[in-house]
């Protein structure tokens, strides 16, 4: 009886592994070798991943197994992107070997993304297991665009412009993608400071995104115009070296400046959030002199510690200057002069090169009435006219 017992039991659930993995059997088989259950899995993925994105394919060709093409595939209403956002495939194929899944094989060939007012970023592609390789090419590109679509909102609100001629090759593992290529810099604004007319270049692994980013490799420019504040700054090759945290890379920038007749070098070394400052002149003026021409974008007429003398000096023509300075004459014994501050008021007028026309005029400080308590008005000296001649050593 046992025995019995024991084979209708074995037969009921036999039948009943028939019933439940022959179905499945066959649904899985009619995914994975039609055309007809290629187009229903890709419709769920697509609706799993996707699920607020507006899809379309134009035709399905083949299946998973062998190879599944398809064509003319428009994506829309992209999550994290903008409304009016979308990204093109003239041609994606995908093939999902039966014996082992991680050799899927993804090629797409002439997409787009169009982002705004950018020009289409064109790009093809191949994926082999977790490998990718491919190309990009973008004629302009929306660079507060861009970086919103990446996530940093608040960067976005900062920084505004274009880079063109964007020419990238990708290649590496999908997640921790390498960039190499170049690009030109036609403008772009950051807290008021603008670089314009650049050539740049990279050589960049992204490691992640979000709050933290990673990345690892260099971004050079080898030329562009910085203009920040009063001064403009001619740049030369300059280096972005990444090494993990993408916000603290280690800077090696180089430019120069002119303010009057001053030639001013300028190094910016050592990580961004911490970075050193170097500074060279000619003709050769202490440090604080060259910041302040950058700052001001005017030169100072000099310090002189023993009559603590500040003056500044505008040019009005390339011919015509003029220039004030402001001396401070301390109290000492025994001098006739009153302690206060002389003001001497100078006009410049370029004749050659080396050779100019001066006329100066200079103020004293007033006589102190000591019986009634109050000032006199400043000393007027009579003006001096001179000739000048300058020769540098």
């Amino acid at each position: 009886m046992k025995r019995n017992s024991l084979k209708h039991l074995f037969l009921s659930l036999l039948v009943i592994f028939c019933w439940v993995a022959i179905p499945v059997c066959v649904a899985a088989y009619t995914f994975l070798t039609t055309t007809w259950g290629a187009k229903t899995v890709v419709t769920q993925l697509m609706k799993f991943y996707m699920p607020l994105a507006q899809v379309t394919i134009g035709s399905y060709e083949g299946t998973i197994e062998k190879g599944l093409l398809l064509k003319e595939v428009a994506i829309h209403h992209i999550p994290a992107m903008e409304k009016e956002d979308a990204l093109y495939l003239q041609q994606l194929y995908v093939q999902i070997p039966l014996i082992d899944w991680r050799q899927v094989f993804v090629k797409i060939t002439n997409g787009r993304l169009v982002l705004g007012s950018s020009d289409p970023m064109v790009f093809n592609g191949l994926m082999i297991r977790d490998q990718i390789q491919g190309n990009c090419y973008a004629r302009s590109v929306d660079v507060r665009h861009l970086i919103a679509v990446l996530g940093y909102h608040d960067l976005a609100r900062l920084l505004y412009g274009f880079i063109s001629h964007v020419d990238l090759r990708v290649q590496g593992a999908v997640f921790s993608p390498w960039f190499i290529g170049h690009f030109l810099v036609d403008h772009i604004t950051y807290k008021g400071t603008r670089l314009s007319d650049g050539f740049g270049r990279l050589d960049l692994m992204v490691k992640s995104l979000g709050p933290h980013p990673l990345m690892t490799g260099y971004v050079i420019m080898d030329s562009a115009l910085v203009e920040t504040g009063r001064i403009n700054v001619d740049l030369t090759t300059s280096k972005a070296d990444f090494k993990g945290d993408a916000l603290n890379p280690l800077l090696d920038i180089h430019g120069s400046s002119k303010v009057e007749d001053i030639n001013i070098d300028i190094a910016i070394k050592g990580p961004l959030q911490r970075p050193q400052l170097m500074f060279n002149s000619d003709p050769p003026l202490p440090e604080d002199e060259i910041k302040f021409a950058l700052a001001t974008g005017k030169s100072w007429a000099g310090i002189d510690d023993q009559s603590r003398g500040v003056g500044l000096r505008k040019k009005l023509t390339d011919e015509f200057n003029v220039g004030m300075e402001v001396e401070e004459i301390p109290f000492r014994p025994g001098q006739t002069q009153n302690p206060g501050y002389a003001k001497t008021i100078e006009g410049q007028m370029h004749v050659t090169d080396k050779l100019s026309v001066n006329i100066a005029k200079k103020f004293l400080p007033a006589d102190t009435a000591t019986t009634s308590g109050t000032s006199q008005p400043e000393k007027d000296n009579e003006a001096e006219f001179y000739l000048k001649y300058k020769q540098r050593f």
